[in-house]
């Protein structure tokens, strides 16, 4: 099964990502080419918020 063909997935949406063994602090987080919120912390994890990304469409999340 698909998810992104699945009609449960129009249901479910990504409020927040985290991403571990970042480096280092990223100057810059995009989510479909635009800016976003996040937080850095010591551990080296990079937390994305207010997303609101649908899973039935396709996303990305960059940083810099």
């Amino acid at each position: 099964m698909c998810l992104h063909s699945s009609v449960e997935a129009t249901y479910i949406t990504v409020e927040t990502a985290s991403f571990y063994g970042v480096k280092q602090k990223p100057s810059r987080v995009l989510v479909n080419s635009q800016d976003a919120v996040f937080t850095y912390s010591t551990n080296k994890m990079l937390t994305v918020t207010d997303l609101g990304l649908n899973l039935s469409h396709n996303f990305t999340i960059s940083w810099m």
